[in-house]
């Protein structure tokens, strides 16, 4: 019996290794994170894409990259990409969609050969299923901005910086200059990463022997970082005097820096941001407390870290390199964020999941070799057995509900097409400047050219150009003046108001829709049936 279950445990350990069991769990979680990527592409953009869509729309790419409505923060090539899709496949709430999808699926892919080139395949395999289930990185490949491309940009960097450690050959390293080139065209955030680069670049000789030729490896390690500081820094340059500089006045800093405000050390900003980091990963509830998942992530890191720094000490490079390349973008992102030179949101810091997930997942492979170094045979089968459970606890952490991935954050689509078939051209109809975008959008793709609309200029969410802070855009003063003095002295019709109702757009504001359906009161009009779509309200109201 003894032998039986002796046999039975190596066989289980063995069977959580083996080559079947992994291949159909990467086939099941490639269909399965699609299939999340997909739900809801066709639904109804929000505020955040809509102007993103109208800047793809303009007449020029002088209008595109210089919005004249909203400061344009999404870079150059994924505009282009956007404006090709929609050149090629016409104008759609999918195929404005397309290219962040196309793009999170690109993401998935490099993530994937990333992590078989770095850790072995259980480890890769796990690295890989908290990247496919990550639901930030599944939101914002469903989502018409920009962070999915920098995702994609960054996992593909770092798979071409693997590459390169493995061996540094001139070859090489052109083919990591031209995917840093795209992906500083597809995402600023990447120059974050650069540092880390240059470091992996300087610690990464070529394998040579005699002196002659070590002077020459030495030499043409500093060539190859001054080539590739030079095409990067021209890049940037110029997407900062082009693109960056025109669209960044004080309103994007007054935001950063208030985001911050109640922050009183770095130390305090640097634990809430790494826990952020930490908190994208799908994992269960009761992992995601604070002290637990921060506590926890910062240990197995640390942990990492001086176990690559032991092998560093006797001539393995490989892992210390890795730990400074996807450590040195989160600390000098953080870092930035605190100066308020760029700011560390759920969105703007997705680039960096790759970086997390590898040092958390490379640092865990670390310790198993400490664990394994002189013990007995039966850890390893054990260890594999862990590991897979591991899988498969994070994937049923990571599962999530199709239906609700359909629901769009705003309806601006159905509101606006309710309003085309009941708005008559002598109504009075009011857009508030939380909705202002994306009904010009819908008004367009639903070819209603002759809306009679009038559009508002209190509440202003951020970022629209010329505003440089919305907080002194609203209050009931400033609404009666200016939907108050729009609207006739003497008009007598149905007036129609359309505007948002999201939770966290009114936080900050008076209450806009109370004070303008009070000025109507007012004016002896009644109120009448409306209609409410998601997130969208549109009222009614018979004014004689």
């Amino acid at each position: 019996m003894k032998v039986f279950l002796r046999r039975l445990f190596y066989w289980t350990g063995y069977l959580a290794r083996g080559p079947i069991i992994l291949y159909v769990l990467v086939i099941g979680l490639a269909v399965y994170g699609a299939m999340l990527r997909w739900a809801g592409i066709a639904r109804s953009l929000w505020l955040d894409e809509a102007w993103v869509a109208n800047s793809v729309l303009a007449k020029s790419l002088a209008g595109m990259f210089y919005y004249e409505s909203w400061l344009q923060s999404s870079p150059p090539l994924f505009l282009l990409l956007v404006r090709f899709a929609v050149a090629i496949f016409g104008l759609s709430n999918t195929v404005l969609r397309l290219v962040p999808l196309l793009m999170g699926i690109a993401a998935a892919i490099s993530m994937l050969f990333l992590a078989t080139k770095i850790v072995s395949r259980q480890y890769a395999l796990l690295a890989w299923t908290l990247f496919v289930l990550s639901p930030v990185a599944i939101d914002y490949s469903r989502i018409l901005k920009q962070y999915s491309s920098e995702l994609a940009a960054s996992a593909t960097i770092l798979l071409a910086c693997a590459l390169y450690l493995k061996t540094p050959a001139n070859r090489r390293f052109w083919l990591l200059v031209a995917t840093i080139a795209a992906g500083l065209l597809c995402g600023y955030a990447i120059a974050f990463l650069l540092p880390g680069i240059v470091f992996m670049i300087w610690m990464s000789p070529d394998r040579r022997t005699t002196a002659a030729k070590t002077a020459f490896n030495a030499s043409s390690r500093i060539g190859r970082i001054v080539i590739l500081t030079a095409i990067a820094s021209g890049i940037l340059f110029g997407e900062y005097a082009l693109l960056v500089k025109p669209n960044s006045p004080e309103v994007l800093r007054f935001a950063w820096a208030k985001k911050n405000k109640d922050v009183h050390s770095f130390a305090a900003l640097a634990a809430t941001e790494t826990y952020d980091l930490l908190s994208d990963l799908p994992l269960p509830h009761r992992l995601q407390k604070e002290t637990v998942l921060l506590g926890g992530g910062v240990s197995l890191i640390t942990l990492g870290l001086i176990l690559a720094w032991l092998r560093f000490r006797k001539g393995r490079r490989k892992w210390l390199l890795i730990h400074v390349l996807c450590l040195l973008p989160c600390v000098l992102l953080i870092v930035c964020d605190w100066f308020t030179l760029y700011p560390f949101t759920e969105r703007t810091s997705l680039f960096l999941l790759p970086c997390v997930i590898m040092l958390l997942v490379s640092s865990a492979q670390l310790a198993s070799y400490f664990v394994l170094l002189g013990r007995r045979d039966w850890i390893r089968p054990l260890l594999s057995v862990v590991i897979l459970g591991a899988i498969l606890f994070t994937i049923k952490a990571g599962r999530r509900d199709l239906g609700g991935y359909r629901q769009p954050i705003e309806d601006m689509d159905g509101a606006v097409s309710f309003l085309h078939s009941h708005v008559q051209p002598a109504d009075f109809l009011w857009v508030h400047a939380s909705t202002t975008e994306a009904f010009k959008l819908y008004a367009r793709m639903g070819k209603w050219l002759d809306a009679p609309a009038h559009f508002g200029n209190t509440g202003w969410p951020c970022c629209a150009r010329g505003i440089p802070n919305t907080q002194d855009t609203s209050s009931e003063p400033l609404v009666r003046s200016d939907f108050g003095g729009a609207l006739p002295h003497n008009f007598s019709g149905r007036v129609w108001l359309l505007y948002t109702t999201r939770p966290e757009h009114w936080q900050t504001f008076v209450d806009e829709p109370r004070i303008m359906q009070a000025i109507l009161l007012e004016k002896g009009c009644t109120e009448t049936p409306g209609a409410t779509f998601r997130n969208i309200e549109v009222a009614a109201f018979d004014c004689r």
